[in-house]
This record gives structure tokens, C-alpha cells and sequence, in this order.
């Protein structure tokens, strides 16, 4: 009962937190006078009663008091005064938070202690956010470095509520060379932790391969930079991004794992629990101190205080303790999504703990992952997102070596003060457990995700799973078979499977996909002997991303930004990032936008092979597979004034079947392409431009003689493509015009001559 109104307390004070960020200042008094209202009419009327609702309504007054005061010192406090005016400021005060990586540049939050403008200097105590026009070493400005920046404030626009959030309301731009280190070191606390988690880093590189680096620097200590995209795409469709964010896991394992270890040497009681804790806030200090790694921490601490102290712990109150400590000090972690995904995997844990008392070993492990499982489900269903369905299966492989694997690595760490060569030895058996981990990821990541959204196919299976994993529960806390829940989970993971069978089956031939990916660009080639390239990705990297799982692709050995517009190279940019990619074939063009800049630095970053393209050159992909760049725009004398225009146009050929991709371009590209290709005979048109009005003259069509026209277009998008002119020019020359707006994906492949069709239809 006392854990229940701990919760109950918990649930008050979140609740009180969102109505201090959300609700007008007068809406919010009203609530919290009725509130107080209702707390003495209980305790004239029902004094039994009155601490069960006294001790809620306090919470929530406190967390909405505390919510209400930080969004209002953020919105009244003199920098966003100066923001409003898009002042010109030098600011001084120190980094309280990781760099955060963008296209122009990292972003940071610090908090300033003095900040002068025009006439103005005075000292403020106030958080903002500072954007860096540029590349700057996070080495540098670690949390807790303190710093001086010059730049010019903005008031919020878009992200508004996500600065508020992280208690600023404004930012600032800053060009590198404006951004100094401040007067003063950082405090001892911050420069230890800064310096332990860089010497830890360069342990890795020295005694690990790169991919296993990067999943050591993840599993330790929570830093994803050297982390291959690629793998953390799999860890997130396989169920397992929580292993590369230090959290509940890592603390809880350590500390287990420490009191095993104590009491193989036989210490005392006191011992072990004090030296369980220690491990604990080590755990939580090389994280780089992470709200869910706190939470974990908290709840570990207090639990072993409380037996030491001879008192018996309760898990459900040491968890709502844990979660008002943290709200208490810092009501804004509520909206840090980490330690929402900690705490409610650890709620599942705790709620299903006591049903599953009489469960031990294997039993233990399998109602404990689906219980966290079914613990972040709403936040996953809340946010849009698909559940793994062979997350289950994933997690009951890799959790069991999560712990000792961050304890080796600490260890191999270590031991290269003494010998590097002995370090070298050990560090074997972390190698192979990160590569066991990356093996699982990538398999069970092959299987879609499933949902309440999409196919029914994708609907019946999420229910299946998750009836699945109740099962797991009930079964094993009465001890009975597990056997029906594995075979639900099982059928769902089937059910995901089926379609990705089924489009592996069909890319036996060689194939030329339209995807539909919405208002955009995206073509698949792919051919018998596997090889694969992708021309342009769309607006959305995660639906193309999506339609690439399902086809079975895991990698792609050429893609091809034909020119730098969103609708064409924003999935590109995403793609780059998770798939590991052969070679980069681009218009040469300055990086005019951010996701065109992104595209080129991931390509640098990960060392993919960067072509620019120029006319006559061909890249062969495969010996069925050839590329032959016929128009780019860097060979013009001229630049073309319209971005369209701009455009590379390819002809590809897969097996016999020649498909003409075009991008873009418009009616006077069309005119010079056909000067200097008079024959652009093919048997598959990508038309230009979605469509649009002037996407295809006559005489364009008449020289390229397709069998079949392919119109890439979003469902009833606002510019009307592909326009009527269009298709009836297409109509009238007797070809095959098929719509993914329509159709949805267009695959066409051709063998001994004869062309095949299938599409998605609608």
C-alpha cells in the first residue's frame, strides 16, 4: 500500500510538472486552489483520509510550482529581452550539456553567469542554447567547461517548446572562432569525468576494431559519435538501443555483479553493499551523470542502505522516491526521453516483480525483458512508433552479456597501465562479446517493425506479440509453459516476415523499383546477382528506410543524389547514415542545403567512395549493373539558373532492360541532352520533375521510345502532379504509364525481352 501511494505521488508531481509547462498562469492557479480546497474539505469530512490526498496534492503543487517558476524565468529573463531585440552579445558561463550534432554545426546548452550588450553588462543566472556555425572540439567544451561566446540572439521560433523544455528560451549563433574557453578551470567532478571518459575512449580504439569501438564507447558510456550508424539503426529495429545508453541495466548489472564478486572473496556484509554502491555512481559518473542512469543509481543506493540499516525495501517506492528526487531537483528531466524509457521499463519490472516471485533462472530473465518491454510500449504506441517484434528474442540473448561486458571493458581499460600486451590478450573475449552483440542486432533487425498503423498484416501481428508477452508473465510467475506465448511471438515475427519473403523472392530478376515514398524521388536497381543502387531517397530517410527493409536491402553499393532539392536527397542523407554504402555518385554542386551538406560529411565520415559526376563517365555497379552519366551539370558552360536543371541524368542499364533516370530537369535541359544524346532509346522512362506541366516534350518522348513511363508523385500533393498534359503526352505516344501516387511501389524487371510488371496497388 505504501508503494502504491508513493507512485500515486509520482504520477501527482509529473502531472503537476506538465501543467506548469502547458497551462496559462490563471488556469493553473485555479486547479491548484481548488486543489487546496479539496485537501481541507477531506480533512474536515474524511480525516482517515487525508493524508492519501494531502501528500498527491502536494506533489502536484510542487511540481507545478517548480515547472512554472523555470518556464517563467526563461521567458522573462534578460536574454530572451535581448533576443527579442536580436542583440549582439558576448556571454559568459560553462556547458551543461553534450553536443548535440547537427548539419551547420554542434549545439550545446550553458548556463550563463554575465552577459554584455551594447551599453549593457550584468550578471544573470540563465540557460540558452548556442549553435556553432562551425566545426569545434567537444574536448574543449565538455559539460562543466566554462566558456565566453560572441554571437547574435534569436528568440525561439519552431522549437519554442523544445528549448523550454530544456530551460532556455533562446539561442545563440556563434562562429567558431567567436567561442573561447572561459576564465577558470571546470570543477574537479566534471574535469575527472571529461578526462576518464576521453582515456577511455582511446583504450578502445587501441585494443578494439572500429565497430567494436564504437559499441564499447556506447555500452560504457553512453557516446554514440564513434558508434557506425549502421549498427545503431540496428540496435534500434532490433529492440536493443537501450544497451548503448547507460541506464537501469548497467547499474543494476554492475552492482550485481560486484556483490557476486564480494562474496566470492568472502567479504562482509557492510562490504559488499558499500562497495556494490560505489560501483553503482561510477556506472552513473562515466555515464556523464544521465537521468535514467540517476534514477537506477538512486533506486540501487537507497535499497542497500535500507538493508544495511536492517529495514525492508520496497522496489515500487524506491522507484517513485527515485523519480521525485529527480523531479525535485530538475522538473524539466520529465521531458528527457531516456529516462521516460528507463523509468517505465523499470515500472513494467517492479509491477510484474511481485507476480513473479516464485520465477527463477531462465523463467526470471524472460519475464523480467517482457515486462520492460510492456513498460515502454505506450510511449512507443504515443510517439508513432513500430514495436520489434523480435525484440524479445534479442533482448533475451544480449541482456545476460551486457553486464560483464561493461565490467571487461572497464577492466581491459585498466590493465593497460600495467601491460598493454596483457590487455591486448583479454581484450579478446570483449571483442567477441561486442561482435555476438552486433551479429544478433543485425539479424533480428532484419524483421519490420509492427504496429497500429500500416498493413493489417502489421496490426495482427503487434497484437500477437503483445499477447505474447502477457503470456510470457502470467506463465512464468504460476510456473506453467511458456509455450503458447513463444508461439504467438513467434507467428508475429512470420507475419512481419512474409512480405520481406516475398519481395526477396521477385529481386531474383533484374529490377528497376519506383518507390513511393511520398512527394519525391526514390529508384531502386537492383539485379539478379544482388547488387543494389539507389538514385535519389525522397523527403522522408525513415520511410525510405522502411521500404528498403521490407525489400530485404541491408546494403547498398552506390547511391545517387541527382541534385541537391529536399524531395531528392533527404532520405539519402538519412540512408548514408544507417546502410553501409559502396560509393556516392553526386552533381559536384555546393552544398546549398543542409541535407546535401549532411549527405557529403557522412559520406566523408564513413569513408564512402565520392564521385562526382561528369558526361560520358560510367560506373559499373556489377557485371549486370552499369551507370553511364549522360548530362551533369558541372560540364555546362553555363550553370543552369533553375536547381532543376541541375540535375544528373543517368542511363542505367540492368541485365538488357535500360532505364533512363532524368531527375528533374526541365524542357530546355531535355533540348541540350537530346543535342548531344540524339538516340536516348530505352525500356523504362523515369519522367522528369513528378510529372509537372513541362516534365516531357514531344520530341523528348519520341527519342526515348519507352515501353513504360514511370511517374514518381505523393498522393493528392499540393502542386497537382503529375499534371493532365503530362499523362495524356504520355498516353498518346502508347506507353505504359504507371503512378506511385496510384500504384504505390512501381517494380519493373525484364527478362529474354519481356518486361514484368508489379506494383503496391492501392
Amino acid at each position: 500500500m505504501r508503494g502504491r501511494l508513493y507512485l500515486l505521488c509520482l504520477a501527482c508531481m509529473a502531472l503537476g510538472v506538465l501543467a506548469g509547462r502547458y497551462l496559462a498562469p490563471a488556469i493553473l492557479a485555479a486547479i491548484l486552489a481548488s486543489t487546496l480546497f479539496t485537501c481541507l474539505l477531506t480533512t474536515v469530512i474524511r480525516p482517515r483520509h487525508a493524508r492519501a490526498v494531502a501528500l498527491p496534492a502536494a506533489f502536484m503543487a510542487v511540481g507545478a510550482l517548480l515547472m512554472f517558476f523555470s518556464v517563467w524565468q526563461a521567458r522573462h529573463g534578460l536574454l530572451y529581452e535581448l533576443a527579442t531585440r536580436r542583440c549582439v552579445v558576448s556571454v559568459e558561463g560553462r556547458v551543461v550539456s553534450p553536443h548535440i550534432r547537427g548539419t551547420e554545426g554542434p549545439s550545446f546548452f550553458a548556463e550563463v553567469s554575465s552577459v554584455k550588450a551594447e551599453d549593457l553588462e550584468r550578471t544573470c543566472k540563465q540557460r540558452l542554447l548556442i549553435r556553432v556555425r562551425g566545426p569545434t572540439s567537444e574536448n574543449r567544451f565538455f559539460p562543466g567547461a566554462r566558456l565566453i561566446a560572441r554571437g547574435k540572439l534569436f528568440a525561439p521560433g519552431k522549437n519554442a517548446g523544445w528549448l523550454l523544455e530544456h530551460g532556455a528560451a533562446c539561442s545563440l549563433d556563434v562562429k567558431p572562432a567567436d567561442l573561447l574557453p572561459g576564465k577558470g578551470p571546470a570543477d574537479v567532478i566534471s574535469r575527472s569525468v571529461h578526462a576518464g571518459r576521453l582515456w577511455m575512449s582511446s583504450r578502445y580504439s587501441l585494443l578494439f576494431g572500429e565497430e567494436e569501438a564504437g559499441l564499447m564507447e556506447g555500452v560504457t558510456l553512453s557516446k554514440l559519435d564513434g558508434l557506425d550508424a549502421g549498427l545503431l539503426e540496428d540496435l534500434r529495429d532490433s529492440g536493443l538501443s537501450h544497451i548503448v545508453a547507460v541506464s537501469g541495466l548497467h547499474v543494476g548489472s554492475v552492482a550485481i555483479l560486484t556483490l557476486a564478486l564480494m562474496s566470492a572473496l568472502g567479504a562482509g556484509k557492510r562490504s559488499r553493499y558499500m562497495a556494490a554502491s560505489s560501483m553503482a555512481v561510477l556506472a552513473l559518473a562515466i555515464s556523464n551523470f544521465r537521468p535514467s542512469a540517476l534514477r537506477a543509481t538512486l533506486m540501487g543506493v537507497m535499497g542497500f542502505g535500507g538493508i544495511l540499516l536492517g529495514r525492508d525495501y520496497d522496489s515500487l517506492t524506491g522507484l517513485s522516491l527515485a523519480g521525485m528526487l529527480i523531479l525535485c531537483a530538475n522538473p524539466r528531466s520529465l521531458f528527457d526521453q531516456g529516462l521516460q524509457y528507463s523509468f517505465a521499463a523499470a515500472l513494467g519490472i517492479v509491477l510484474v516483480a511481485g507476480r513473479s516471485k516464485g520465477a527463477t533462472g531462465a523463467r526470471l530473465i524472460l519475464a523480467v525483458c517482457a515486462a520492460a518491454q510492456l513498460g515502454t510500449l505506450p510511449l512507443m504506441l504515443m510517439r508513432g512508433e513500430g514495436q520489434p517484434v523480435t525484440a524479445i528474442v534479442a533482448n533475451l540473448l544480449v541482456v545476460p552479456v551486457v553486464g560483464p561486458l561493461l565490467m571487461a571493458g572497464w577492466l581491459v581499460s585498466l590493465l593497460t597501465l600495467a601491460s598493454g600486451r596483457l590487455a591486448g590478450c583479454i581484450s579478446v573475449l570483449p571483442a567477441a562479446a561486442a561482435r555476438y552483440i552486433i551479429a544478433v542486432a543485425s539479424v533480428c533487425a532484419g524483421v519490420p517493425r509492427a504496429g497500429l498503423y500500416g498493413t493489417p498484416t502489421a496490426v495482427v501481428a503487434f497484437v500477437l506479440y503483445v499477447l505474447g508477452l502477457v503470456g510470457m508473465i502470467r506463465q512464468a510467475g504460476d510456473n506453467g509453459s511458456v509455450f503458447k506465448p513463444f508461439v504467438a511471438c513467434a507467428l508475429a515475427v512470420l507475419l512481419m516476415l512474409l512480405p520481406c519473403l516475398t519481395m526477396t523472392g521477385i529481386t531474383g530478376t533484374n529490377s528497376m523499383t519506383a518507390l513511393d515514398i511520398g512527394q519525391g524521388d526514390a529508384t531502386l536497381l537492383r539485379d539478379r546477382t544482388g547488387a543494389t543502387a539507389l538514385i535519389d531517397g525522397g523527403p522522408n530517410g525513415k520511410i525510405l528506410q522502411e521500404k528498403l527493409q521490407r525489400r530485404g536491402i541491408r546494403k547498398l553499393d552506390l547511391i545517387v543524389s541527382t541534385h541537391p532539392h529536399s524531395d531528392h536527397v533527404d532520405g539519402l542523407a538519412e540512408v548514408s547514415k544507417r546502410l553501409p554504402v559502396g560509393a556516392l555518385l553526386e552533381p559536384g554542386l555546393p552544398a546549398a542545403t543542409g541535407k546535401y551538406r549532411e549527405l557529403l560529411e557522412s559520406a566523408k565520415k564513413r569513408r564512402i567512395r565520392r564521385m562526382s559526376a561528369r558526361e560520358g563517365q560510367v560506373v559499373r555497379v556489377s557485371k549486370l549493373m552499369e551507370l553511364e552519366v549522360l548530362y551533369a551539370p558541372r560540364d555546362q558552360r553555363e550553370a543552369p539558373d533553375d536547381m532543376n536543371d541541375c540535375s544528373i541524368v543517368i542511363m542505367a542499364r540492368v541485365g538488357e532492360m535500360r532505364v533512363l533516370l532524368t531527375g528533374d530537369i526541365g524542357a530546355e535541359t531535355q533540348e541540350t541532352l537530346m543535342g548531344l544524346h540524339p538516340d536516348l532509346s530505352c525500356e523504362v522512362l523515369k519522367v522528369p520533375h513528378h510529372g509537372a506541366r513541362e516534365a516531357s516534350c514531344a520530341e523528348f518522348l519520341s527519342a526515348c521510345r519507352p515501353v513504360v513511363a514511370t511517374v514518381s508523385a505523393g498522393k493528392d500533393n499540393r502542386f497537382g502532379h503529375p499534371s493532365r498534359r503530362c499523362l495524356e503526352l504520355l498516353k498518346s505516344r502508347g506507353m505504359v504509364v504507371e503512378r506511385t501516387d496510384r500504384q504505390g511501389d512501381i517494380e519493373i524487371s525484364m527478362d529474354s525481352g519481356r518486361i514484368g510488371l508489379a506494383t503496391g496497388r492501392r
